[in-house]
């Protein structure tokens, strides 16, 4: 039997587990527009970047997977391995798929949402140098006065250098 252990901010991994496959089962919703491999990958990034799917967390097995989405385990099998080339996951042999560290799942998710926010910029007209002007907007929005990713001051308190 194995051992569910928790930390005050977060329920045992059995709980959890659930949660999050209630969230993964209400988020997937099969569109004949877009193939399944992709829509999978999307939804378990959405997950991540949400705080829902936390590094380590279990991924379900492939027949889990296709039975509950009505799928064949082929696409259920390629989303997983797109999801292990973009860093989100890790296999581990016998044991299944595992949300990866932070640091790396952070930089694929907030890749994607970026990139799909580009394309919507494409989609309304705007060309580079406009969609450019509206990041370093937004960035300066949402970091001012040169604040770090972490929205904390720097280990000797000075303010970060701002790069024009």
């Amino acid at each position: 039997m194995t051992k569910t252990t928790s930390t005050p901010n977060r329920p045992p991994r059995t709980a959890r587990d659930r949660i999050w496959m209630q969230e993964l089962l209400r988020a997937f919703v099969k569109t004949p527009d877009q193939p399944v491999t992709t829509q999978v990958v999307e939804t378990v990034c959405d997950l991540i970047a949400q705080g829902i799917l936390l590094p380590g967390d279990r991924l379900p097995s492939l027949g889990q997977m296709a039975e509950r989405f009505g799928v064949d385990t082929y696409s259920i099998q390629l989303a997983y391995q797109r999801l292990q080339k973009l860093g989100v996951t890790s296999a581990r042999d016998r044991s299944g798929s595992f949300v990866a560290s932070a640091d790396a799942v952070h930089t694929q998710v907030g890749g994607q949402q970026l990139s799909q926010a580009i394309l919507a910029c494409r989609k309304m007209d705007m060309n580079k140098k406009a969609i450019a002007t509206l990041f370093r907007e937004q960035m300066d929005r949402h970091f001012p006065n040169g604040q770090n990713a972490k929205r904390t001051p720097s280990a000797d308190g000075k303010k970060a250098s701002e790069k024009s």
